[in-house]
C-alpha cells in the first residue's frame, strides 16, 4: 500500500521489470504520475493486462509515443484495440471460426502491419470461407503459426474444384455447385 504523504510517484525502467511489475504499477493507482521505458521497442503485455491498464487509465500514464505489442488477444479483443495507435502489434489466439467470421477486418490489420500472428485454439483450427474469399484470406492465413488451419470452402463452382485442390493442401471439405453436366 502507498504511503498516505507520497504525493506522486514517476517509474522509469526496462521493458521486462515493467511487465514485471505490472501489477504493482496497477496498485499505486492515481499517485502514478508517469511511467517511462528505458529500453528501445514496444512494451509487450497480454490482451488481459493491456484492457486492465486501460481500464485503470495506466496505459496514458506512459509517454505518448509509447508503442505496445499486444499477445494472446481474440479475435473481438483485436477488433476493439484495432483503432488504439498505442497498440502497434495484436497476436491472436481465437477458433478458426472467429478468424473467418472477421476476416475482412483481419485483412485490413494485416496489410495495415498490425496483425503479427494468429494461433487457432487446439480443436478449432477449421475456416469456413466463400470459394470468392480465399485469395483476399489467404494474407490472413499465412499468419497462422505453424500454417496449422484446415480449409472448408463452400460455393466452390464445380468448374474450380481440380484448381482449388491442386493449388491448396489445405481445404478439406468443399460444397460444390453447378450443373448435371458440370458435375
Amino acid at each position: 500500500a502507498m504511503n498516505s504523504r507520497v504525493a506522486s510517484v514517476s517509474v522509469a525502467d526496462t521493458g521486462r521489470n515493467l511487465v514485471a511489475s505490472w501489477g504493482a504499477l496497477r496498485a499505486i493507482g492515481s499517485t502514478l504520475a508517469t511511467v517511462s521505458k528505458t529500453d528501445e521497442g514496444p512494451l509487450s503485455l497480454s490482451a488481459a493486462q493491456y484492457l486492465a491498464a486501460q481500464a485503470d487509465a495506466l496505459t496514458g500514464r506512459f509517454d505518448a509515443a509509447q508503442q505496445f505489442s499486444v499477445t494472446g488477444a481474440t479475435v473481438a479483443q483485436a477488433l476493439a484495440l484495432a483503432a488504439d495507435n498505442a497498440v502497434d502489434r495484436l497476436d491472436l489466439v481465437d477458433d478458426g471460426s472467429a478468424v473467418a467470421e472477421a476476416m475482412g477486418a483481419l485483412a485490413d490489420l494485416a496489410s495495415g502491419g498490425k496483425l503479427g500472428g494468429i494461433v487457432l485454439n487446439t480443436g478449432a483450427t477449421s475456416v469456413a470461407l466463400h470459394a470468392d474469399q480465399l485469395d483476399a484470406a489467404q494474407p490472413v492465413l499465412d499468419l497462422v503459426k505453424g500454417g496449422r488451419y484446415t480449409l472448408a470452402l463452400d460455393q466452390v463452382d464445380v468448374a474450380d474444384v481440380q484448381g482449388l485442390l491442386a493449388a491448396n493442401s489445405r481445404i478439406t471439405r468443399l460444397k460444390v455447385s453447378g450443373d448435371a453436366a458440370g458435375i
